[in-house]
């Protein structure tokens, strides 16, 4: 286990999955009830209705998801992005919540049921970080994690909520954009986090694509050698070329 969690993918990887698939528990198993009945004023049917709905996202989300990265996998893309998409697409489906886009709620809602289901791109991406007599302990490892901070958003978000009186037997809006809020921008920082290492491969090829050619110690420009298709030119024609 020491090694699994001192391994720096896994702690690349562990931090997105976390933020995003843990709190996509959190919020639709309790707060998402409750977001619904305080900040969208829905009537018993209509917030079981929709958790219902939410619930459906989720099972299918784990089909699409599957399918989706075994196809982007078979033409060349790796498991990552996929996961990287999903985790910006949950941060957006958020950011529509807490700033109170005119939008249907269950849109951005059923996103984050989905984002709940990706934890078969967690535990594939897992799979080939690690040898074969250690992928089991690495699953288990990560859902660790994920069920740690599922527990986490939904205590910490009871806290947060709770600062605000209740009106009426409600909470206001400001108290779960706040709470919302706080968890969004640690899912931000997992998803930097998880996206460095693209970033410096990125950085290196605009580097190579700007950088002036090298020089040698004298002063002159040395240039890369470019093979030549065709007969070798003698002294002469060589110099004029």
């Amino acid at each position: 286990m020491r090694s699994i969690f001192s391994d720096p993918r896994f702690l690349r990887l562990a931090p997105l999955s976390a933020t995003c698939i843990g709190t996509s528990w959190a919020l639709q198993s309790l707060w998402a009830a409750s977001w619904l009945a305080d900040v969208e004023g829905f009537d018993r049917q209509s917030l079981v209705n929709q958790l219902f709905t939410m619930a459906i996202g989720i099972s299918l989300g784990a089909l699409l998801l599957g399918t989706m990265a075994d196809r982007l996998r078979k033409r060349g893309l790796a498991t990552e992005v996929l996961l990287a998409v999903m985790g910006g697409l949950f941060i957006l489906a958020e950011l529509a919540l807490v700033w109170r886009v005119p939008l249907p709620s269950i849109l951005p809602w059923s996103v984050v049921s989905v984002v709940g289901a990706a934890t078969v791109l967690s535990y594939a991406i897992i799979a080939d970080y690690f040898p074969l007599e250690l992928v089991a302990r690495a699953n288990g490892a990560l859902n660790l994690v994920h069920f740690g901070w599922a527990f986490l958003v939904q205590y910490g978000i009871g806290l947060v909520v709770g600062q605000w009186p209740p009106q009426d037997g409600h909470y206001p809006i400001a108290a779960y954009q706040a709470a919302f809020g706080l968890s969004l921008a640690l899912q931000a920082a997992a998803l930097l986090w998880f996206a460095i290492p693209w970033f410096r491969t990125f950085g290196k090829h605009v580097y190579l694509l700007f950088a002036p050619p090298p020089a040698e110690p004298d002063g002159r420009v040395r240039f890369l050698a470019v093979p030549v298709e065709g007969p070798i030119p003698e002294a002469q024609e060589a110099m004029e070329w």
